[in-house]
Protein backbone atom coordinates (compact mmCIF):
# COMPACT_ATOMS: atom_id res chain seq x y z
CA UNK A 1 0.00 0.00 0.00
CA UNK A 2 3.02 2.37 0.43
CA UNK A 3 3.70 1.93 -3.16
CA UNK A 4 0.95 2.87 -4.40
CA UNK A 5 0.22 5.78 -2.70
CA UNK A 6 4.20 7.04 -3.30
CA UNK A 7 5.20 6.85 0.71
CA UNK A 8 7.65 5.32 3.07
CA UNK A 9 5.40 5.33 6.09
CA UNK A 10 1.85 4.62 7.10
CA UNK A 11 0.76 8.12 7.44
CA UNK A 12 -2.25 7.39 9.82
CA UNK A 13 -0.79 4.42 12.33
CA UNK A 14 -2.25 4.66 15.89
CA UNK A 15 0.96 4.24 17.75
CA UNK A 16 1.40 7.49 19.44
CA UNK A 17 4.68 8.95 17.61
CA UNK A 18 5.83 11.94 18.35
CA UNK A 19 7.05 12.51 14.65
CA UNK A 20 3.08 12.73 13.45
CA UNK A 21 2.34 14.46 15.95
CA UNK A 22 0.22 18.08 14.67
CA UNK A 23 0.21 21.25 17.20
CA UNK A 24 -3.27 22.89 16.57
CA UNK A 25 -3.52 25.66 19.22
CA UNK A 26 -4.82 24.48 22.28
CA UNK A 27 -2.05 21.74 21.78
CA UNK A 28 0.89 24.19 21.22
CA UNK A 29 -0.70 26.01 23.91
CA UNK A 30 -0.27 23.58 26.68
CA UNK A 31 3.40 22.39 25.08
CA UNK A 32 4.60 25.98 25.57
CA UNK A 33 3.02 26.09 28.86
CA UNK A 34 4.67 22.96 29.87
CA UNK A 35 8.07 24.26 28.40
CA UNK A 36 8.07 27.81 29.90
CA UNK A 37 7.52 26.13 33.78
CA UNK A 38 10.19 23.74 33.31
CA UNK A 39 12.04 26.75 32.55
CA UNK A 40 11.04 28.82 35.39
CA UNK A 41 11.20 25.72 38.05
CA UNK A 42 7.71 27.72 39.60
CA UNK A 43 4.87 25.56 38.68
CA UNK A 44 3.47 22.06 37.55
CA UNK A 45 0.59 21.16 35.32
CA UNK A 46 -2.56 18.85 35.05
CA UNK A 47 -4.04 18.30 31.32
CA UNK A 48 -7.50 16.74 30.73
CA UNK A 49 -8.96 15.86 27.61
CA UNK A 50 -11.25 13.05 26.01
CA UNK A 51 -9.96 9.42 25.05
CA UNK A 52 -8.24 10.15 21.74
CA UNK A 53 -7.56 13.30 21.65
CA UNK A 54 -3.53 12.88 21.53
CA UNK A 55 -2.81 13.90 24.95
CA UNK A 56 -0.07 10.79 25.37
CA UNK A 57 1.35 11.35 21.83
CA UNK A 58 1.96 15.39 23.15
CA UNK A 59 3.61 14.16 26.45
CA UNK A 60 5.54 11.46 24.69
CA UNK A 61 6.48 15.08 22.11
CA UNK A 62 7.46 17.04 25.23
CA UNK A 63 9.40 14.08 26.85
CA UNK A 64 11.66 14.20 23.48
CA UNK A 65 11.84 17.52 23.58
CA UNK A 66 12.31 17.82 27.29
CA UNK A 67 15.56 14.66 27.00
CA UNK A 68 17.43 17.59 25.26
CA UNK A 69 17.81 19.93 28.00
CA UNK A 70 20.46 18.47 30.38
CA UNK A 71 19.24 20.13 33.20
CA UNK A 72 15.77 18.63 33.52
CA UNK A 73 15.54 15.13 35.01
CA UNK A 74 12.15 13.92 33.00
CA UNK A 75 10.62 10.37 34.15
CA UNK A 76 7.28 9.54 31.96
CA UNK A 77 5.12 7.23 34.30
CA UNK A 78 1.68 5.88 33.22
CA UNK A 79 -0.71 5.70 36.49
CA UNK A 80 -0.70 2.26 38.19
CA UNK A 81 -4.01 1.16 39.18
CA UNK A 82 -3.09 1.11 42.67
CA UNK A 83 -5.05 1.65 45.75
CA UNK A 84 -2.55 3.12 48.00
CA UNK A 85 -0.30 6.38 48.13
CA UNK A 86 2.96 4.19 49.26
CA UNK A 87 2.89 1.93 46.34
CA UNK A 88 2.19 4.88 43.99
CA UNK A 89 5.22 6.49 46.03
CA UNK A 90 7.35 3.55 45.63
CA UNK A 91 6.84 3.58 41.59
CA UNK A 92 7.72 7.39 41.58
CA UNK A 93 10.70 6.39 43.67
CA UNK A 94 11.76 3.52 41.25
CA UNK A 95 11.49 6.02 38.04
CA UNK A 96 13.86 8.49 39.43
CA UNK A 97 16.25 5.41 40.80
CA UNK A 98 15.44 6.39 44.38
CA UNK A 99 15.84 3.85 47.29
CA UNK A 100 12.53 3.24 48.95
CA UNK A 101 12.28 1.94 52.84
CA UNK A 102 10.10 0.08 54.64
CA UNK A 103 8.19 2.66 55.93
CA UNK A 104 6.26 4.92 54.04
CA UNK A 105 7.55 8.03 56.30
CA UNK A 106 10.89 6.99 55.51
CA UNK A 107 10.20 6.63 51.53
CA UNK A 108 9.25 10.06 51.70
CA UNK A 109 12.37 11.66 53.36
CA UNK A 110 14.55 9.25 50.84
CA UNK A 111 12.74 10.71 48.33
CA UNK A 112 13.14 14.37 49.68
CA UNK A 113 16.94 13.42 49.90
CA UNK A 114 17.31 12.72 46.64
CA UNK A 115 14.97 16.37 45.51
CA UNK A 116 17.46 18.33 47.26
CA UNK A 117 20.84 16.42 45.95
CA UNK A 118 19.32 17.42 42.53
CA UNK A 119 19.24 20.74 43.25
CA UNK A 120 22.49 20.86 44.25
CA UNK A 121 23.20 19.53 40.89
CA UNK A 122 21.31 21.65 39.04
CA UNK A 123 19.17 19.20 37.95
CA UNK A 124 15.04 19.47 37.89
CA UNK A 125 12.99 16.56 38.10
CA UNK A 126 10.20 16.03 35.98
CA UNK A 127 7.15 13.45 36.64
CA UNK A 128 4.87 13.60 33.61
CA UNK A 129 2.10 10.88 34.65
CA UNK A 130 -0.23 10.19 32.34
CA UNK A 131 -3.79 8.04 33.10
CA UNK A 132 -4.01 9.93 36.34
CA UNK A 133 -7.83 10.03 35.97
CA UNK A 134 -7.60 6.55 38.21
CA UNK A 135 -5.36 8.22 40.81
CA UNK A 136 -7.91 8.21 44.16
CA UNK A 137 -8.21 10.63 46.89
CA UNK A 138 -4.83 9.21 49.04
CA UNK A 139 -2.38 9.38 45.97
CA UNK A 140 -3.73 12.98 44.75
CA UNK A 141 -2.73 14.12 48.50
CA UNK A 142 0.75 12.16 47.78
CA UNK A 143 1.00 15.15 44.66
CA UNK A 144 -0.07 17.19 46.77
CA UNK A 145 2.40 16.54 49.47
CA UNK A 146 5.40 16.24 46.55
CA UNK A 147 4.44 19.61 45.53
CA UNK A 148 5.32 21.13 49.04
CA UNK A 149 9.16 20.39 48.07
CA UNK A 150 10.20 23.94 47.55
CA UNK A 151 12.89 26.42 48.07
CA UNK A 152 12.96 29.94 48.46
CA UNK A 153 13.78 30.11 44.78
CA UNK A 154 12.08 27.21 42.76
CA UNK A 155 10.21 24.41 43.05
CA UNK A 156 12.10 21.12 43.48
CA UNK A 157 9.64 18.93 41.50
CA UNK A 158 7.61 19.78 38.37
CA UNK A 159 4.70 17.11 38.43
CA UNK A 160 2.09 16.74 34.93
CA UNK A 161 -0.71 14.71 35.11
CA UNK A 162 -2.57 13.65 32.22
CA UNK A 163 -5.42 12.42 32.14
CA UNK A 164 -9.06 12.35 31.08
CA UNK A 165 -11.97 15.08 31.37
CA UNK A 166 -12.77 13.11 35.23
CA UNK A 167 -9.13 14.37 36.39
CA UNK A 168 -10.14 18.49 36.26
CA UNK A 169 -13.19 16.91 38.50
CA UNK A 170 -11.06 15.02 41.12
CA UNK A 171 -8.45 17.96 41.40
CA UNK A 172 -11.56 20.31 41.56
CA UNK A 173 -12.67 18.44 44.70
CA UNK A 174 -8.74 19.42 46.24
CA UNK A 175 -8.71 22.89 46.46
CA UNK A 176 -5.38 22.76 47.86
CA UNK A 177 -3.96 20.45 45.57
CA UNK A 178 -5.45 22.44 42.46
CA UNK A 179 -4.32 26.00 43.82
CA UNK A 180 -0.81 24.67 43.50
CA UNK A 181 -1.09 23.55 39.38
CA UNK A 182 -2.00 24.86 36.42
CA UNK A 183 -5.02 23.76 33.99
CA UNK A 184 -4.52 23.15 30.35
CA UNK A 185 -7.15 21.15 27.99
CA UNK A 186 -7.36 19.47 24.81
CA UNK A 187 -11.05 19.02 22.74
CA UNK A 188 -11.84 17.71 19.54
CA UNK A 189 -10.39 19.48 16.63
CA UNK A 190 -11.95 21.62 14.36
CA UNK A 191 -12.76 20.77 10.78
CA UNK A 192 -9.60 23.01 9.66
CA UNK A 193 -7.32 21.81 12.18
CA UNK A 194 -8.59 18.33 11.18
CA UNK A 195 -7.44 18.46 7.32
CA UNK A 196 -4.35 20.38 8.71
CA UNK A 197 -3.49 17.02 10.65
CA UNK A 198 -4.38 14.45 7.55
CA UNK A 199 -2.16 17.01 5.47
CA UNK A 200 0.73 17.10 7.76
CA UNK A 201 0.84 13.17 8.46
CA UNK A 202 0.99 12.92 4.83
CA UNK A 203 3.66 14.48 4.36
CA UNK A 204 6.06 12.97 7.01
CA UNK A 205 4.82 9.64 5.89
CA UNK A 206 6.12 10.98 2.40
CA UNK A 207 9.18 11.69 3.67
CA UNK A 208 9.19 15.53 4.18
CA UNK A 209 8.27 16.14 0.61
CA UNK A 210 5.80 19.31 0.91
CA UNK A 211 4.24 18.61 -2.67
CA UNK A 212 2.82 15.32 -1.48
CA UNK A 213 -1.35 15.74 -1.29
CA UNK A 214 -3.50 13.56 0.70
CA UNK A 215 -5.77 11.72 -1.58
CA UNK A 216 -9.34 12.52 -0.10
CA UNK A 217 -11.54 14.70 -1.56
CA UNK A 218 -13.10 17.99 -0.31
CA UNK A 219 -16.80 15.58 0.51
CA UNK A 220 -14.19 12.81 1.51
CA UNK A 221 -12.94 14.90 4.47
CA UNK A 222 -16.10 16.69 5.11
CA UNK A 223 -17.85 12.95 6.14
CA UNK A 224 -14.52 11.82 8.31
CA UNK A 225 -14.78 15.18 10.17
CA UNK A 226 -18.60 14.48 10.37
CA UNK A 227 -18.14 10.11 11.39
CA UNK A 228 -15.37 11.13 13.73
CA UNK A 229 -16.25 14.85 15.50
CA UNK A 230 -12.98 15.93 14.82
CA UNK A 231 -11.61 13.50 17.68
CA UNK A 232 -7.92 12.96 16.39
CA UNK A 233 -7.93 8.86 17.29
CA UNK A 234 -10.84 8.21 15.38
CA UNK A 235 -10.01 10.49 12.32
CA UNK A 236 -6.20 8.27 11.63
CA UNK A 237 -8.52 5.40 12.45
CA UNK A 238 -11.09 6.14 9.53
CA UNK A 239 -8.37 7.51 7.00
CA UNK A 240 -6.25 4.40 7.47
CA UNK A 241 -9.19 2.33 6.43
CA UNK A 242 -10.25 4.37 3.88
CA UNK A 243 -6.69 4.05 2.33
CA UNK A 244 -7.26 0.36 2.25
CA UNK A 245 -10.72 0.27 0.34
CA UNK A 246 -8.95 3.08 -1.79
CA UNK A 247 -5.55 0.57 -2.40
CA UNK A 248 -8.17 -2.34 -2.72
CA UNK A 249 -10.24 -0.97 -5.49
CA UNK A 250 -7.15 0.88 -6.94
CA UNK A 251 -8.05 3.87 -6.59
CA UNK A 252 -5.18 7.27 -6.03
CA UNK A 253 -8.34 9.12 -4.94
CA UNK A 254 -10.19 8.64 -1.90
CA UNK A 255 -13.95 9.50 -1.70
CA UNK A 256 -16.82 9.78 0.17
CA UNK A 257 -18.26 6.57 -0.79
CA UNK A 258 -15.53 4.75 0.41
CA UNK A 259 -14.96 6.84 3.58
CA UNK A 260 -18.65 5.18 4.32
CA UNK A 261 -17.72 1.51 3.63
CA UNK A 262 -14.52 2.42 5.88
CA UNK A 263 -16.88 3.70 8.47
CA UNK A 264 -18.63 0.46 8.43
CA UNK A 265 -15.57 -1.77 8.51
CA UNK A 266 -14.34 -0.39 12.00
Amino acid sequence: MLDFYGLKEKPFALLPNPRFMYLSEPYLETKSKLLYFLRDRSASLYLYGPIGSGKTSLLRLITQEVDGDPQANARYVIAPNVRTSNQLLRIICDAFGVKTARSYGQSLKNFEAFLIAQTKEDQFPLLLLDEAQNLNTDELKLIHYLLNFVSNERVLLMIVLVGQPELADRIGRHASLKSRMVSSSVTEMTREDMAKMIRFRWTVAAGGHAGANPPFTTKAYDLIYQLSKGNPRHVVKLCHAALLQGWVRKSRQITAKMVIKANKEL
